[in-house]
C-alpha cells in the first residue's frame, strides 16, 4: 500500500503519456496484490461472529469513501491544482498504511462477544 502512495505522487511529477501509462500499469499489478492481502487479512484477523458484519461493510465504506474523496479531491485540486492533489492523495495513502500496520502489529485482547439470544445455550435435561 505505500507503493501505491508513491505511486500516486509519481503522478504528479510524470509528464508524458509513456510515463502515466507505466506508472498505471504498475499501479494496477500492485492493486491485485493489495485485494488479495485483503482477502486474506479479513479471513484472519476478523472473528468468524462478525464477519458478516464486517463483508457487508467492505462494501459500503469504500463506495461511501469514494464519492467523499471526489469531493475532497475536486475541491483542493481547483484551489492548489492537480499535481500537489497527487501528492496529497499519496500521502494520505501512505500515512494510512503506517497506521494499519501498526494497528495490524500492536497486540490486543480480543473482547468476549456475547452470544447472539437466539443462539444461547440452554441446559437441556438428558
Amino acid at each position: 500500500m505505500a507503493a501505491l502512495g508513491v505511486l500516486i505522487a509519481c503522478i504528479a511529477v510524470t509528464t508524458t503519456v509513456a510515463g502515466l501509462l507505466a506508472v498505471y500499469f504498475v499501479f494496477g499489478l500492485l492493486t491485485v496484490a493489495v485485494q488479495t492481502g485483503i482477502g486474506a487479512l479479513t479471513q484472519s484477523e476478523v472473528d468468524n461472529a462478525l464477519m458478516g458484519r464486517f463483508v457487508g461493510l467492505m462494501s459500503i465504506v469504500p463506495n461511501t469513501v469514494s464519492v467523499l474523496s471526489l469531493a475532497f479531491s475536486g475541491a483542493v485540486g481547483a484551489a492548489l491544482g492537480a499535481r500537489t492533489m497527487f501528492v496529497i492523495s499519496g500521502a494520505i495513502l501512505a500515512c494510512g498504511t503506517a497506521v494499519a500496520w501498526y494497528l495490524l502489529r500492536t497486540p490486543r485482547t480480543s473482547p468476549k462477544l456475547p452470544r447472539a439470544p437466539w443462539r444461547r445455550r440452554t441446559s437441556a435435561p438428558r
